[in-house]
């Protein structure tokens, strides 16, 4: 008999704790996120080794006189010639339509910068394109 009103008090506070427990929870949805593609290109006829980087960045460069606002970027492990494809996650919310958007590259070998753009590749806005983008990089001196 004692072991049996253990049991029912047992569970009763079980089911007790559990009502207690009933809280709604909230899930924040993740922010949709979008993204602009395209390759890095040159025109030498020069192998990268396999240690090089390619970092390509999504900036907002609207404001003169100020440093561009990073909004994405990408670090790819050189495994093939170019080519080299990117694909740089952004937040259309953080776009606005009438400021301008760049996209930058560089690859660099053994942490030294080989190449670079050096005219400026817009995107987005304006009628600038978000897929497909081309960006064209030079030989930097040693």
């Amino acid at each position: 008999m004692k072991t049996r009103t253990s049991l029912i008090v047992a569970a009763c506070a079980m089911i007790f704790l559990s009502a207690c427990n009933n809280k709604k929870t909230s899930v924040t949805p993740a922010p949709l996120k979008t993204a602009i593609t395209g390759n890095v290109i040159y025109m030498e006829r020069i192998a990268l080794p396999p240690d090089a980087v390619v970092q390509v960045q999504l900036q907002d460069v609207s404001r003169a006189d100020a440093p561009a606002i990073v909004l994405g970027d990408q670090t790819i492990t050189a495994s093939h010639q170019v080519p080299i494809p990117f694909r740089i996650e952004y937040d259309p919310k953080q776009i606005v339509e009438n400021h301008t958007y760049s996209i930058s590259a560089r690859i660099t070998i053994e942490g030294q910068l080989r190449w670079t753009n050096t005219t400026a590749v817009r995107v987005l806005t304006q009628g600038n394109p978000k897929e497909n983008v081309s960006i064209r990089v030079s030989q930097v001196g040693s």
